[in-house]
């Protein structure tokens, strides 16, 4: 039932928004790849889940949690392709040409699905609500910070563009460096522009040159603003 699974649909996208897991340019999966895997659910959900949103939002959690690891998603025969590194769970669109739409996926950031798919299947397995669902995800104590500034709003606007159209070279160059990432794309607001995290875990000194040599590249970039900046630091708490 349509209805139904837009409803169902509207809190997957709330909880995936929540925990900052809707961004595929930070290495996550975008808006429409959550809708391919809400889709995929509620085509496989008996008839009791596809009368109820809550039933089917808990098949969805209980479906991709219990998932094995890197095993494609596909509404019909898997594409043959082969898997990178860079996609370590294909997630293909139904219409042809089929492509994998979760190819941003790094090695971290297809960790960190997998244990929120977990978190989530757990919470509404004991009973919690969509509001426990989707409590915002707190920063890890450990990030690289990155701190870009313009005066000007819409240089500010132009170096975000570099900046989201970059950044997975950078998570993948902090996994190199033996880091597991948590990439938050929703940056914060602070005055003269906005800071973007990325949660770090392991690694030693080669995180910060890492994060130094994504700024030297900003830098350099023929398309920069004169006026915007970007910093990076390692922040221990």
């Amino acid at each position: 039932k349509v209805p139904v699974f837009q409803a169902m649909l509207r809190q997957v996208r709330a909880w995936a928004r929540a925990r900052q897991l809707d961004a595929g340019a930070w290495g996550l999966l975008g808006g429409y790849t959550w809708a391919l895997l809400a889709g995929f659910a509620a085509r496989d959900a008996g008839p009791e889940a596809a009368g109820d949103p809550e039933l089917l939002l808990r098949d969805f959690f209980a479906k991709f949690s219990a998932w094995e690891p890197g095993r494609p998603v596909a509404f019909g025969a898997t594409p043959t392709a082969a898997n990178s590194r860079r996609a370590p769970w294909p997630i293909y669109t139904p219409t042809p040409p089929s492509f994998n739409s979760a190819r941003s996926l790094t090695r971290s950031t297809h960790e960190l699905v997998r244990s929120e798919l977990a978190r989530g299947a757990a919470l509404l397995g004991a009973g919690a609500g969509i509001a426990a669902l989707c409590a915002v995800s707190e920063p890890s104590p450990r990030r690289i910070t990155l701190a870009l500034r313009a005066e000007d709003p819409a240089d500010l606007a132009t170096a975000a563009g570099w900046l989201e159209g970059q950044v997975l070279g950078l998570l993948l160059a902090l996994e190199r460096a033996g880091a597991r990432v948590r990439p938050y794309p929703r940056g914060v607001q602070v005055a003269g522009g906005v800071d973007h995290g990325i949660g770090v875990e392991g690694g030693g000194g080669a995180l910060l040159s890492a994060a130094q040599a994504f700024v030297a590249e900003f830098e350099v970039w023929i398309g920069r603003p004169p006026g915007a900046t970007l910093s990076a630091t390692l922040v221990q708490r």
